[in-house]
């Protein structure tokens, strides 16, 4: 979800001459774009935003030959700058993916953007760790990444096109694993969104995250429902002895 407001812009040309200006202008501040709207419109992806600062109550971009300014309150321009400098996380980060904590896949990926991020994590070089002793450094398990998580983290990844498709992704998920389940979405998915929600929750789990992961594809993150202890029977109540 991004950032809104209202407030005045002006819009310079290289040498500071005043292209546009407007005192209502409507401003997004959205993960991967600054969009204007209302008497002025324009839209910029993040990435090609430079000479981003914030000087008292003004927010100051340069996109190519233009020059942006916005006035806000400062606190809101610093954290609007900050933002604008701040990378988007990469689809394996929303994922929770990394080196030391690679999926575990169920079934096949065919979304290209998933098995990019998947394939990057897996060529991305460990540091060393403190091993055991007793450890053989050149055991390798059956996982290709070629190192077995820690189950309490495993992250399981299934992509799921019908009903056999998330059978079988439950039948292989490894107990106390989150599953993010990869479906389509639009018009091309198998059923939508509320309707896998349902399906899971009446097989005993939650879900706990969203992610996009392509034009194509959404991701949600499921992990089982923790059991509910019983009751604890209120205390007897002991006479003096």
């Amino acid at each position: 979800m991004g950032r809104e407001t209202t407030a005045p812009v002006t819009i310079t040309d290289a040498a500071g001459r005043t292209l546009e200006s407007a005192d209502d202008v409507h401003v997004l501040l959205e993960p991967t774009e600054l969009i204007l709207r209302g008497p002025l419109r324009r839209r910029y992806a993040l990435g090609e935003l430079q000479e981003v600062s914030a000087t008292a109550d003004l927010l100051r971009v340069r996109a190519a030959d233009e020059r942006i300014e916005i006035e806000l309150p400062p606190a809101v321009a610093r954290r609007w700058a900050e933002k604008i400098l701040t990378p988007p996380p990469t689809l394996a980060e929303k994922l929770g993916l990394s080196a030391h904590n690679p999926p575990h896949l169920i079934g096949h990926v065919t979304d290209p953007e998933l098995h990019l991020a998947i394939t990057d994590v897996a060529a991305t070089p460990t540091r060393p760790t403190s091993a055991s002793p007793h450890s053989d450094p050149g055991a390798r398990d059956g996982d290709a990444f070629g190192r077995e998580p820690d189950v309490s983290s495993l992250i399981a990844i299934a992509e799921v096109d019908d009903e056999r498709d998330l059978d079988s992704a439950l039948e292989e998920l490894p107990p106390g694993a989150s599953l993010w389940l990869v479906h389509r979405k639009g018009r091309g998915a198998w059923i939508g969104d509320g309707a896998i929600r349902q399906i899971m929750r009446s097989r005993g789990f939650v879900d706990t995250k969203v992610a996009a992961v392509s034009s194509a594809r959404t991701a949600t993150r499921y992990v089982e429902r923790r059991a509910q202890p019983p009751p604890t029977p209120p205390a007897e109540r002991g006479g003096a002895i």
